[in-house]
């Protein structure tokens, strides 16, 4: 059932079986409107959360998109999971279905740094135990 509402009648919130992805591999420097722009051949994106460190705003290098529909995120994985290297990075994108967010919202360390973002250094073993949370 979609929502009408939003502009030229297109739905508001997204299909009540959408599926969250969580991203990898995704360069720092690309910003909420350029992985918005990426995702949207796809189909019509809801919301993109960059994942960034709570001192220095930097991004993580990961990200969570939400598509308005089920098939725009299972096209985007299709096209894009372990197939497509965006430039600067060495490995392909990594995306998946976020089923292991936790009730807060949170997401384990090893989701981002650990298992995706092989190109994230830690400069210290303080940065090893932040809280990489939102």
């Amino acid at each position: 059932m979609n929502t009408s509402g939003g502009p030229g009648g297109q739905q508001d919130q997204p299909d009540p079986d959408f599926i969250k992805m969580f991203v990898g591999q995704i360069p720092r420097s690309m910003d909420e409107a350029e992985l918005t722009k990426m995702f949207s051949e796809f189909g019509r994106v809801h919301q993109i959360n960059v994942l960034r460190d709570k001192v220095t705003g930097q991004s993580k290098g990961c990200c969570f998109v939400t598509f308005f529909t089920r098939k725009a995120a299972l096209d985007a994985q299709n096209e894009l999971h372990n197939i497509k290297t965006l430039p600067g990075m060495h490995h392909p994108i990594q995306m998946k279905p976020a089923d292991s967010e936790n009730r807060n919202g949170e997401f384990t360390r090893s989701q981002c740094s650990e298992s995706f973002i092989v190109n994230i250094q830690l400069e210290n073993s303080a940065a090893k135990t932040t809280d990489v949370s939102g």
